[in-house]
């Protein structure tokens, strides 16, 4: 899923793009939406899936970033289904955010501890920001491929990397592009750090 579309970025620039510009185009929606990930720390698209763990020998295990309810199961030695934690057993945190990345074992639950051992804790659940890009992330992306695209309409070629033909995108372009654009700041506010 990309964060823009052409339709996007002719409403914001009030223009039509030219056919012969879809390839490049859809290069520097890609790149952007990379730099975005890069930069946020997280992704904005979002889906099911199931990831596996070292587990933590505590009640609590940090994970990827996820939204939603996780299914939450331990794993034996071999590697095979041990232990399925009730839901209700589980708590995720931070209690008040969306975006959540820490699991904590309420003292009812069916283990103690998350095994300490390497790959014994599988989780299933929707890992990324949330089924729709959010309004601010799509504005930005579409300000910065909207940029890019006017620099290309007025004959510039001042960046480098990821080539197509005769022009090309660096991230060292989109991050300066970000800077003066004030898009980092919009940005920030979906920042995630991992510790």
């Amino acid at each position: 899923m990309a964060y823009t579309d052409k339709t996007n970025v002719e409403n914001f620039l009030n223009i039509t793009i030219p056919a012969s510009l879809n390839t490049q185009l859809a290069t520097w929606i890609a790149g952007v939406k990379q730099w975005i990930d890069n930069y946020t720390g997280t992704t904005f698209e979002s889906g099911s899936e199931t990831r596996y763990y070292d587990g933590s020998g505590s009640r609590e295990l940090l994970v990827d970033y996820f939204t939603g309810d996780p299914v939450v199961v331990t794993l034996d030695v071999d590697g095979d289904d041990d232990v399925s934690i009730t839901a209700d057993y589980i708590d995720s945190y931070p209690l008040n955010e969306t975006v959540k990345n820490c699991l904590v074992l309420k003292s009812a639950a069916e283990v103690g501890v998350f095994p300490k051992r390497q790959k014994s804790v599988k989780v299933t659940a929707t890992f990324g920001w949330s089924s729709t890009v959010p309004e601010l992330v799509q504005m930005a992306a579409t300000q910065l491929v909207a940029y890019f695209l006017q620099t290309r309409l007025k004959g510039g070629k001042n960046v480098t990397s990821e080539e197509l033909g005769d022009y090309s995108i660096s991230y060292g372009k989109v991050d300066s592009a970000a800077d003066e654009l004030g898009i980092k700041n919009i940005l920030d506010q979906y920042r995630l750090f991992n510790l």
